[in-house]
């Protein structure tokens, strides 16, 4: 009894959306079924293309002045400082935005579901990796005790001007334990690329290197080292195409992935204390 009911059900179904069909269609609304019935009588719009656009980005590079020393070596600890190798990459950035709204009706339902037809569009973007200055320092331990970056610090000058970098920066330093008659290797990063003026000179100092220490371990010595370079940059163009793709959600489930990203994103409005509450006279 169940199955005929099911077969019967689905019949009329069927029957009610061809009748209404033909009645669009003879009487000119078009519309009515593209927006009434979904995706039953609502192609997806095509992939769009749009014209290629011209992206650029600067790729450094940086050269040591003539009277910079790749290594240098004090007391024992020497240090080598390179500059990073930097490549233009491509990547891409979506959005997404609602283009129009529709029910679709199902067979096996009588109830239509309310659509989204989303619009998303996938923008390229040239990047240089990484994005900001940054040094290989290989570490040459040729004492016979332990050493201990602990304690250096790093100065950046750009243009003759001190720039601040936080302890994250040079903190593969500041960690590094480097057994005696061994090299380690560690990174130290600059300024961002984007704080660059697109010609200059840059220096990096790494200060108070510890060199000697007494039989208890007590510093007894530090040293200072110093590196040059010529901070230059070559600009970089591609054409890269943008594009527009079209896809169709129900309305609960892009609710839902609304909140989602809104559930991800991180609040930049700072939370208000809230008053004390003050007694009432009496």
């Amino acid at each position: 009894m169940g199955t005929k009911s099911m077969c019967a059900r689905i019949r009329n179904t069927a029957l009610t959306l061809l009748a209404t069909a033909t009645v669009c269609l003879s009487g000119g609304c078009a519309s009515c079924i593209l927006g009434g019935f979904g995706s039953m009588f609502n192609p997806k719009l095509p992939e769009g293309k749009e014209p290629p656009v011209t992206l650029k980005a600067l790729k450094p590079l940086l050269s040591p002045l003539p009277e910079t020393k790749e290594y240098q070596e004090k007391g024992g600890i020497g240090l080598t400082v390179i500059p990073v190798a930097y490549s233009v990459e491509e990547t891409t950035r979506a959005t997404e935005k609602q283009h129009r709204t529709y029910t679709k009706h199902s067979i096996a339902s009588e109830v239509p579901i309310p659509m989204v037809q989303v619009e998303k569009t996938i923008m390229p973007l040239l990047v240089t990796q990484p994005d900001r200055v940054k040094f290989q320092v290989k570490i040459s331990n040729k004492q016979a005790r332990v050493f201990r970056g602990a304690g250096a610090i790093v100065q950046f000058i750009v243009s003759g001007r001190q720039v601040v970098v936080d302890a994250e920066s040079t903190a593969e330093l500041a960690a590094a334990i480097v057994p005696p008659r061994s090299d380690v290797t560690v990174y130290i990063n600059g300024p961002l690329l984007k704080d660059m003026p697109d010609r200059c000179p840059i220096g990096i100092m790494i200060y108070d290197i510890v060199t000697q220490q007494d039989v208890a371990g007590t510093v007894t010595e530090k040293q200072n080292y110093e590196w040059y370079f010529n901070y230059t940059t070559t600009p970089v163009e591609r054409q890269l195409a943008i594009k527009t793709e079209y896809f169709e959600v129900s309305q609960m489930q892009m609710m839902q992935n609304n909140m989602q990203r809104q559930m991800m994103t991180p609040m930049t409005t700072p939370m208000v204390p809230m008053m004390p509450m003050v007694p009432m006279p009496r």
